[in-house]
């Protein structure tokens, strides 16, 4: 941590011991691998007019939308138990 940094150990334990455990998130590997690759596309993005830009920003996230709603539709998630129907 750097020294301009200060948070008091009270803080950092609740944090700590109260954050999101990700293993329990529903369908997580799924997920992230997918939103993740989304992500990566839109920064990939090569330089364009702010509006070619925008519609390939729209059509990447409509592409995520769709993926997620397919994991949704074919995995059951729930409590990180992850079974494929």
């Amino acid at each position: 941590m750097s020294p301009f940094f200060h948070i008091p150990r009270t803080k950092l334990d609740q944090l700590v011991n109260g954050a999101f455990q990700r293993s329990q998130f529903p369908c997580y590997q799924q997920f992230s691998e997918v939103i993740s690759a989304h992500l990566h596309r839109i920064l990939d993005l090569p330089p364009s007019k702010p509006d070619d830009l925008r519609k390939q920003i729209d059509s990447t996230v409509e592409s995520l939308r769709d993926s997620i709603n397919y994991i949704q539709d074919t995995t059951i998630c729930s409590r990180g138990d992850e079974v494929n129907t």
